[in-house]
C-alpha cells in the first residue's frame, strides 16, 4: 500500500485578518476536481493525496480578487507535507457625491473626469425636480491603487467650488481645490467618499 502525502493550502487576505470563508478545488494532473474544501486566513484546508502533482483553485467571492497562488503544479510524494498559498485582495469603493448650494430645482448638470481602472468619466446633478441624474456616483470592485476625479471647470461659471473633502480610512488621499481635483489613494478594502460643494 503506498502511503499518501497532504497538500496544505493556506489562505491570506489583504486586508490581514479578515475571516471570509474561500472554496478550494483540488485538480489532478490532469485538471480534474478530486475535491473541494473551504479555507479561511486562520483555518488552512489539509488535502490528504496520493502521491502525484496536483493544484489548487478557487471559487473567489464577490468583492475579492486573486492576486497570487503558489498551488500550481505541487508534486507530493509519499508520506511528504508540501504548502502552498492562495492570496486575496478585497476590493474597495469609490463614492463621489455632488452638493450644490443653495438647493434649486433649476437643472445643473456637474460633469466630472477621471482617471483609474474601473472608473468612467460622469455627469452629476443636485436638484430635487430631475431623476435623469443622480447627486451621487459610486464604483464598486476597484483594486487598490491612485485615482482621480476632476470636476469641470467650466460647466457653470457663475459655481464656485466652495469645499472638496475625502474620507479616506487610510487618510492618504489628497484634494487640490485650485483644480478641483481629488487624488485618491485607494487600499484595499477601503470605502473612500469625496464630496464636491458649489
Amino acid at each position: 500500500t503506498q502511503q499518501k502525502g497532504h497538500l496544505i493550502v493556506q489562505k491570506t487576505t489583504i486586508p490581514s485578518g479578515d475571516q471570509t470563508e474561500f472554496t478550494t478545488n483540488l485538480l489532478d494532473s490532469a485538471g480534474n476536481v478530486i475535491s473541494s474544501g473551504p479555507v479561511t486566513e486562520s483555518t488552512d484546508k489539509n488535502y490528504e493525496v496520493t502521491p502525484g502533482t496536483y493544484s489548487v483553485t478557487e471559487t473567489v467571492p464577490t468583492g475579492w480578487e486573486q492576486t497570487g497562488n503558489t498551488c500550481t503544479n505541487v508534486a507530493v510524494g509519499a508520506a511528504e507535507t508540501k504548502t502552498c498559498e492562495i492570496t486575496n485582495t478585497k476590493y474597495g469603493s469609490i463614492t463621489i457625491v455632488k452638493d450644490a448650494l443653495p438647493n434649486s430645482s433649476q437643472n445643473f448638470d456637474f460633469d466630472f473626469a477621471t482617471t483609474g481602472n474601473g472608473l468612467s468619466n460622469f455627469s452629476l446633478d443636485d436638484d430635487n425636480t430631475d431623476a435623469t441624474l443622480s447627486n451621487t456616483k459610486t464604483f464598486n470592485n476597484l483594486s487598490p491603487g491612485s485615482y482621480t476625479v476632476t470636476e469641470a471647470s467650466g460647466d457653470f461659471v457663475s459655481w464656485a467650488l466652495t469645499d472638496l473633502v475625502c474620507t479616506d480610512p487610510s487618510n492618504d488621499s489628497s484634494v487640490d481645490k485650485t483644480n478641483r481635483k481629488a487624488n485618491i489613494n485607494l487600499a484595499a478594502g477601503e470605502n473612500v467618499t469625496c464630496t464636491y460643494t458649489n
